[in-house]
């Protein structure tokens, strides 16, 4: 299964960069390969560092004027693709993936996050999305949406949208169970 991980390309503290790693181990032995935002930064490095050690499936993609900007990983066990936009890579990162990992990250993880959960809501894709709420990261966010869907501004229920975990045992679970029922 080919997972796309949306994450921080910023340094952060280990409370979130081990359970991430952990994670990524396990995806790893499993056989799982990954699609990434191609950062040699944050969670990014740690994603990229752990499935090079497995010498898993790595499929990076960035966009050319972020290519400089944070460092791209370039290997032969590799595939770099360089998108001229930021839509186009996003574009392109859902179509590369069966399933979505949001992990703790910034604007730039929201944007995705959001971009996802909107063309899910819409029917554009019926790819799972799996956020990774570690030490509840994500907590305020799945409040929020819960607000949302109480006062019928989601018009999809959130729990057809999304699933929130909180440890990296639930996630692989979850992703084990989507890949047996074929979602």
């Amino acid at each position: 299964m080919n997972i796309c991980v949306f994450c921080s390309a910023e340094a952060v503290s280990d409370k979130y960069a081990i359970p991430v790693k952990k994670l990524v181990q396990l995806l790893a032995e499993k056989g799982h390969g990954l699609v990434w935002g191609a950062s040699e930064l944050g969670l990014m490095k740690v994603v990229a560092d752990e499935m090079r050690m497995h010498n898993r499936r790595l499929v990076g993609i960035t966009f050319s004027s972020i290519k400089h900007e944070t460092g791209v990983t370039r290997s032969n066990k590799e595939t770099l693709i360089v998108t001229r936009t930021l839509p186009e890579r996003k574009t392109l990162m859902l179509e590369y993936a069966d399933t979505i990992l949001v992990l703790p990250g910034g604007i730039g993880t929201l944007d995705e996050l959001m971009d996802v959960l909107e063309k899910k809501r819409h029917g554009i894709h019926t790819k799972p999305i799996i956020i990774f709420n570690i030490d509840g990261f994500y907590s305020s966010l799945q409040s929020h949406l819960a607000n949302l869907e109480l006062e019928n501004f989601l018009h999809t229920p959130l729990e057809t949208l999304a699933s929130f975990v909180d440890t990296a045992e639930e996630a692989l679970m979850l992703l084990e169970k989507q890949k047996a029922d074929g979602s």
